[in-house]
């Protein structure tokens, strides 16, 4: 499994050296092997300062800030100030994973699965937003086939301008077929080096690899397109909006991670309260083209 940063940059051979001793051998062998490339970045730093200012809400200072370009400080880094975490009180787990059976012999005899789903009903969708689209997917606990399949799906509509979260998908590789309109695309590698950006047009496609962080804006005239992702519950992350990992980190952690202000750091965190699909910027309403 490929792993990236979600902030820092590449470091000297001196400060490398003196950090990974304190690392396992397998990760130090891939810091090498990665050093002879052109070294590791943040991931966000792929993404332009204008597609991270639309994504996290935020002026493009502290998108700028977010992107790291002047970071040299590798990925492990001082806290100034002290850092404060809440956190709940300690307590013993009632619950524990269990892994299902991949069928139980009786609901989801091969014989009664259902053969047909249409996801391009807009009452089914996951995630709705009136002024960006909606988007729906399709995994095996909706569609049990897809287990021996091995796949999963996803639908969707995207209005003008309308933004899809920059994020990931840590356990599949995705497909994205466009069936209408155009839409643009930023891809990003685990080394935070951009790989692909330009404008994708009806009756295309792009190859997402598993791991690699993507963000999707539609064009003036929206649009609509469909996703095949390797793997039958496939598990997305974001990295902006309400359910996205930057909520999930406290503020005094993004402020110096990203070396920038408590109060920017709130913003990084709470500007975006949609969860998934965004609606454009101020400057897009305008009539503004895309990223």
């Amino acid at each position: 499994m490929q792993r990236f940063f979600l902030a820092g940059s590449s470091q000297g051979e001196q400060q490398q050296q003196q950090q990974q001793q304190f690392q396992p051998r397998s990760w130090q062998r891939r810091q090498q092997g990665e050093s002879q490339q052109e070294g590791w970045d943040n991931i966000l730093r792929g993404f332009t300062t204008e597609t991270l200012a639309e994504a996290f809400n935020v002026d493009h200072q502290t998108a700028e800030l977010l992107r790291g370009e002047n970071d040299q400080r590798g990925h492990i880094v001082f806290v100034q100030n002290g850092l404060q975490v809440i956190q709940p009180p300690m307590r013993r787990e009632e619950q524990e994973y269990r892994r299902g059976p991949r069928a139980n012999g009786v609901e989801e005899t091969i014989c009664s699965m259902q053969l047909r789903m249409n996801i391009d009903d807009p009452s089914k969708a996951d995630f709705y937003n009136p002024q960006a689209g909606r988007c729906t997917n399709l995994n095996s606990f909706k569609f049990p086939i897809l287990q021996f399949l091995q796949l999963s799906a996803e639908r969707g509509v995207l209005h003008r301008y309308g933004i899809v979260s920059p994020h990931w998908i840590m356990n599949a590789h995705n497909i994205i077929y466009v069936t209408q309109g155009n839409m643009r695309i930023q891809i990003v590698n685990d080394l935070g080096q951009e790989v692909f950006s330009d404008e994708v047009q009806e009756q295309q496609l792009v190859v997402v690899p598993q791991n690699f962080a993507v963000v999707k804006q539609a064009g003036e005239q929206g649009c609509r397109w469909i996703s095949f992702r390797t793997n039958d519950n496939a598990m997305i992350n974001t990295l902006a909006g309400k359910t996205s990992v930057m909520r999930a980190l406290p503020v005094d952690v993004l402020a110096n991670a990203y070396q920038m202000s408590r109060e920017d750091a709130q913003k990084v965190k709470y500007n975006r309260q949609e969860s998934v699909l965004f609606t454009p910027g101020r400057s897009y309403t305008r009539g503004r083209g895309g990223m």
